[in-house]
């Protein structure tokens, strides 16, 4: 089998469902955009694989729990106007709202804003936050333009990303917390020391 199929080489797909649609229909971009972050977590989760540090592996853990409902989020995207395929649902939003809330009561309060950077591993998390925050319009668009085509994209999808860039920004948060005991602030566009 090849990997190339040639069928997209016009500006062509297809969904899951085998509805041929551009490649600049919103459903592609938005599991594209999903894609893109799923790369992302992977080259987190390849640092924070190459630090051997132990207080990681609950983090990596995490990190591939994320990839994996990326990858259910990708689906639900593509099979968009299919029935009885694997949708994201309400208990995927408990178990990420669990993951954040078990995680954020580790740290210290937050007031005010983190300056990105003191570290390469929260860092990268951030970068992925960053990726994750401009999925939600694209998802949104999917939203809307297939609703006035009559077909309903599940609004979970959009709810999820949503909790994964809280989750990605407190897992960031954490690991700068844990590497360096101490968070980088900015208060009035100045950074605290």
């Amino acid at each position: 089998m090849k990997i190339y199929t040639k069928t997209g080489d016009k500006g062509q797909t297809k969904l899951f469902s085998g509805h041929c649609v551009s490649k600049n229909d919103p459903l592609i971009k938005a599991y594209g955009k999903v894609d893109t972050l799923v790369s992302f977590l992977g080259y987190s989760k390849a640092l924070l694989l190459k630090s051997k540090k132990k207080e990681f592996k609950e983090i990596i853990n995490v990190v591939e729990e994320i990839q994996i409902l990326c990858f259910k989020t990708m689906t639900d995207l593509a099979a968009t106007k299919m029935n009885n395929v694997e949708r994201i649902n309400e208990n995927d939003l408990k178990k990420i709202e669990n993951t954040i809330d078990k995680f954020w009561e580790r740290l210290p309060k937050l007031k005010n804003f983190i300056i990105p950077g003191s570290d390469v591993y929260s860092a990268s998390l951030h970068i992925s936050r960053s990726v994750c925050r401009e999925i939600e319009p694209i998802i949104l668009e999917a939203i809307d333009y297939y609703k006035q085509q009559g077909t309903e994209v599940n609004p979970l999808t959009l709810t999820l990303i949503n909790r994964i860039s809280d989750l990605l920004f407190t897992l960031a948060v954490y690991v700068e917390f844990i590497l360096n005991k101490k968070l980088t602030i900015i208060k009035n566009n100045k950074k605290l020391k």
